[in-house]
């Protein structure tokens, strides 16, 4: 029992690996730089992103709707998807990027995107594009961009995002915002330039 065990463990690690390594092949760690009306597109390392995805599913689990409002190549809507949750939207305002995201999560997917991921070119801050009942999301997240981040917060102050979550990674851990309290915070560091990963909610 426990060699089957074992074996289990070490085919399921072994899924983990290769699908890593396949993420990390597709979307690839250094794109082609890309101008965009936000600023230069920098995406997020890989082993920065699992840890922050591991991080999030023990804490507030991978049930409900998990949103990238700002979703650039996919890859974050790839690797929640692959942290079991079931119903991602990825939200990307310029054409370049988002045509490139969806090039990419088609490559990923081997051609065909699960029905549980949705890619919408728009605003992040129309509630409207979302395609989904607010109420059911969960996790919003948000790699800092100051001034969309602002509107972002403004549209959560609603009573329809009550329920939801803001996941904001930045550089600095320092963000505060009025009514939302931070919730969990951690710095997660590969070696490189270290990432903190701030939840907030709504207070009262």
């Amino acid at each position: 029992m426990r060699q089957h065990t074992s074996a289990s463990r070490s085919n399921g690690q072994s899924e983990i690996n290769h699908e890593l390594e396949r993420r990390r092949r597709i979307f690839s760690e250094k794109p082609p730089r890309i101008d965009t009306m936000g600023g230069c597109y920098m995406p997020i390392p890989h082993a920065i992103l699992d840890k922050i995805l591991d991080l999030l599913v023990v804490q507030f689990g991978n049930r409900g709707v998990f949103v990238d409002a700002g979703s650039g190549d996919g890859r974050v809507i790839a690797a929640a998807f692959s942290h079991g949750f079931r119903r991602c939207v990825g939200i990307e305002l310029d054409t370049k990027v988002f045509e490139m995201g969806r090039r990419r999560l088609l490559q990923f997917f081997d051609g065909r995107i699960p029905s549980g991921i949705r890619m919408v070119r728009d605003d992040f801050t129309h509630a409207e594009s979302y395609g989904l009942d607010i109420r059911d999301i969960n996790l919003i997240y948000h790699f800092i961009n100051r001034r969309p981040l602002a509107e972002l917060v403004r549209l959560m102050e609603s009573d329809d995002f009550r329920s939801a979550k803001l996941v904001l990674v930045d550089f600095s851990g320092q963000e505060q915002f009025d009514g939302f309290e931070a919730v969990f915070r951690a710095i997660i560091d590969d070696g490189g330039r270290p990432h903190y990963a701030t939840v907030y909610q709504r207070m009262g």
